[in-house]
């Protein structure tokens, strides 16, 4: 009888030893983790609202793909905002960074994480796709083949089209989020 239960109680001897372990190391890099995810998101900000000093965020939590709200300061004054977004992409969420100047035009955008297809989905993440939302205002489409940069045309990454549509929907979401709780104040 004792044969047929020590190799159980060794086995969950070790699974408890390990599951404790990956705990505590969990626990260990936690704030590190975070620490240099706050670095992250404020040299982003700096990169893409000129200007800015001090920033102060907000989260929303109302089911909508924002998720942070960053309002931007020089001195007392506010110099822009920053939304964080996450739309869901073809390989999971997409984290993007959108900056709205004082005149409400897009200042930048930037994808701070994604899971995207290396080669494909990952090319929305360079800036010669990001930098298409730059000084820009409204709502942007997708189109295939022939983009109007005028009329807020965004052509498809080629054999990333939803990875396309992904960042598009968030940048319009953001917009939209601007929009109505921020610049129509």
């Amino acid at each position: 009888m004792f044969d047929k239960i020590k190799p159980a109680v060794a086995l969950f001897a070790i699974t408890f030893f390990f599951a404790f372990a990956l705990g505590f190391v969990h626990d260990i890099t936690l704030s590190p983790i975070e620490a240099q995810k706050a670095k992250n998101e404020a040299e982003t900000v700096s990169s893409l609202v000129p200007g800015v000093e001090e920033t102060a965020s907000f989260t929303v939590d109302d089911g909508t793909e924002v998720k942070k709200i960053i309002e931007c300061y020089g001195g007392s004054e506010i110099v822009g905002h920053a939304v964080v977004v996450e739309p869901k992409g073809y390989g999971g969420p997409i984290e993007l960074m959108v900056a709205f100047g004082t005149d409400g035009s897009i200042n930048g955008a930037m994808v701070l994480s994604h899971t995207e297809t290396p080669g494909l989905g990952s090319l929305a993440a360079l800036p010669a796709f990001t930098d298409l939302f730059v000084n820009k205002t409204g709502r942007f489409a997708v189109v295939k083949s022939n983009a109007n940069a005028d009329a807020n045309e965004i052509q498809a990454i080629t054999s990333a089209t939803i990875t396309t549509e992904a960042v598009v929907r968030g940048v319009n979401a953001a917009v939209e989020y601007f929009e109505v709780n921020i610049w129509r104040r």
